[in-house]
Parts: C-alpha cells; structure tokens; sequence
C-alpha cells in the first residue's frame, strides 16, 4: 500500500515539476540582458504545451490533473480560441483524411490567426507570439 501512495504521488508531482521547469525557464528568459519578450513567451508556450502532452500521454494520466497543470502553466483557465484544432480535429477524423492535407491547413490556420492578432488594435505582441506558438504545437 505504501508503495502505492508512493508511486501515485511521484506522478501527481511530475506535471508540477514540468510546469516548475517551465517557469523557471521563462523567468530566466525574461530577466536575461536584452530579454526578448515574445520569444520568451512563445518559448514558455511551448514549453507548458510540451509538459501538457507528455503528461496526457503518461500512463493512467488523470486528464484533469493535466489540465489544471497547463492552465497553471500558461497562466489561464481554459485556451482561447480553438478554430484551428477545431478545423484539424474534423479534418483528420474524416474518412480517408488526407494528414498532409490537414496538417498544412492547420498551420495555415495558426498562421492566419497569428497575423489577425498581430493586425488587431493594441495587439500584444508577446500574446500573439505565445498564442501562434501554441497553435503550432497542437498539430
């Protein structure tokens, strides 16, 4: 039973250690000589996107868990706009899905979104970088 309670808090404490790492590294990033804000962001995106993944993907992952872990990590409650995983998800779920075709209109999609947010009035740079980088890494 020891052994048990052992191993379940040594995986509880996995995506707190990834989520730790990754604001570690973004402090480092943004406190650096010169930091350069967005691909600090974007950097720390991708990062707590990373730690995301490999903590669903873990054996008996607790899918709350990791998405509790994330939310702390990116510093929200719940992603923003999801058209472009959205669109991916149908495109590749279709019968005989095309995969390049869907991964090309995914990344189109990051794309188009990344310059609408760019474009938009008082845009915040570091946002939009973190968000399109983000948007990448779900395909």
């Amino acid at each position: 039973m020891v052994r048990i309670n052992v191993l379940f808090a040594m995986a509880l404490a996995t995506g707190a250690l990834a989520t730790s790492n990754c604001q570690t590294r973004d402090n480092a990033c943004r406190t650096a000589p010169d930091a350069n804000m967005a691909q600090c962001a974007a950097d720390n995106a991708a990062c707590c996107s990373t730690a995301y993944d490999e903590c669903r993907g873990a054996t008996n992952a607790n899918m709350a868990s990791c998405a509790a872990e994330h939310a702390s990590c990116t510093g929200s409650l719940q992603r923003r706009d999801d058209t472009c995983q959205t669109n991916y998800n149908s495109c590749r779920n279709a019968p005989d899905a095309n995969m390049s075709s869907c991964v090309a209109e995914h990344a189109s999609c990051c794309s188009t979104a990344y310059d609408e947010c760019r474009g938009a009035p008082d845009a915040n740079m570091s946002s939009c970088a973190a968000e399109h980088e983000a948007c990448k890494n779900q395909a």
